[in-house]
């Protein structure tokens, strides 16, 4: 009886045993720097980047380990044969800032954890082409505005307090963004922080609105009730006329601060004062009017009408392009780079859409296809590439001004809008 007892004790001190040695193991496990831990593989993790100009900003996980050191940042610019190391945080840090970098070019980054005589595997590769340039993307969906990086790859900052924003527009110069949310007609701005100030004018039915950068004064079109009205750079009423509630665009022209609109009444192109009053009808008749864009550099007018594109000269001539076999020209924007212009040729087939860029002399210069739903377009003044907010993918399309190049923004369900400015 007494060896029988003795025997269940041993049995029972090695399971024990056993699984305290197990448990020790899986502790040990959990270390994030342990190559064998099932999350971590040994790296640091939760790398991310975002570039603001010639500044690239890195992020990741935190570490909280007693004997760490710091981390190393490794970066490899284009064209170069590895990664370089180019500074080091220090262990409490979880970012860092690669200053002065070159615009247009790919940067790409890797980090590591060291202590005093080891060093970590390398982290996830994460990268960024920085430039002058942002982006506003309006989701019409989970009712956000996301600012994105000059590639049009990572997001800068996220503004979700809109119900079904419609349509926006960036105003560079004095750092706001204006926006319609079809959510209760409100009409309001996002100011340098991502605050929103509202208006206090109601729009029944958003159809247009264009920033006049000379002064921040805003366009915009009421097609239920107020028709034409104008703000200032604050937001307050300047003028408004109900007469024009059919205008299907608007734009105003650089060289006079002047309002172009396409009216679907009479099918005809018509230039406002700055003042509001109307000052010309142009003998340009139009099919089916849907977009129109003024190139800042030329100052020609791009139109999208129909199954067709127009182009006017600054006095509002037509000119002659090339005979054009399109379906239905449902957006334009003008390329300043080269005088030409990108556009959407729309169809209702899933993913049959496409987005065409034509040379200045109206040809076109290729197409890139798949896209369901293109609602707008963008053009990036500094590299000529193009953002299209392809809403039936759920996603922001970057096309290079070569058209070879194609990447994606995913973290978005509908977007309904999106503006470039440097």
């Amino acid at each position: 009886m007494l060896l029988l007892t003795i025997f269940k004790n041993f049995r029972l001190w090695g399971l024990f045993l056993f699984i305290s040695l197990s448990a020790c193991s899986e502790r040990q496990r959990l270390n994030p720097l342990d190559p064998e831990n099932p999350n971590t593989l040994g790296k640091p993790t939760g790398l991310n980047v975002i570039s603001r100009r010639d500044t690239v900003e890195l992020r990741w996980d935190r570490l909280d380990l007693r004997d760490l050191t710091g981390f190393r940042i490794y970066r490899q610019i284009e064209g170069q044969a590895q990664f370089t190391p180019i500074g080091v945080a220090p262990a409490g840090d979880n970012s860092f800032r690669d200053l002065r970098v070159n615009f247009g070019v790919l940067h790409t980054y890797r980090i590591t954890a060291f202590t005093q005589n080891f060093e970590s595997p390398q982290s996830d590769i994460v990268a960024t082409t920085p430039g002058p340039t942002f982006s506003w993307v309006a989701d019409a969906s989970s009712g956000d505005l996301i600012k994105l990086t000059h590639d049009g790859q990572h997001e800068i900052q996220r503004a979700g307090v809109f119900g079904r924003p419609l349509r926006l527009k960036i105003d560079a110069k004095r750092n706001q963004v204006w926006v319609i949310d079809r959510f209760g007609g409100e009409f309001s701005r996002l100011d340098k922080n991502g605050k929103r100030i509202r208006t206090d004018k109601r729009i029944s039915g958003p159809a247009g609105l264009a920033v006049d950068e000379s002064d921040g004064s805003v366009w915009l079109v009421d097609s239920l009730e107020f028709g034409l009205m104008k703000f200032d750079s604050a937001g307050a009423l300047i003028k408004s006329n109900a007469t024009y509630k059919k205008l299907a665009a608007l734009a105003v022209h650089p060289a006079t601060s002047e309002l172009w609109a396409l009216d679907r009444a009479t099918l005809r192109v018509l230039i406002f004062t700055r003042n509001g009053e109307l000052r010309r009808t142009l003998e340009v008749v139009l099919q089916r009017p849907f977009d129109l864009d003024i190139d800042t550099r030329t100052g020609k007018v791009w139109i999208a009408d129909d199954n067709r594109v127009q182009r006017l000269s600054p006095q509002g001539v037509a000119e002659t392009l090339p005979p054009q076999q399109l379906r239905l020209v449902y957006r334009v924007a003008a390329d300043e780079a080269t005088g030409g212009c990108w556009l959407i040729d729309y169809t209702d087939l899933i993913r049959g859409s496409d987005v065409i860029k034509l040379q200045s002399t109206g040809g076109i210069v290729f197409t890139s296809k798949g896209f369901d739903i293109p609602e707008r377009l963008a053009v990036n003044p500094f590299d000529g590439s193009c953002l299209v907010a392809d809403s039936g993918n759920g996603r922001v399309v970057r096309i290079s001004a070569n058209g070879q190049n194609l990447s994606s923004y995913d973290r978005v369900f509908s977007p309904f809008d999106v503006d470039t400015a440097q």
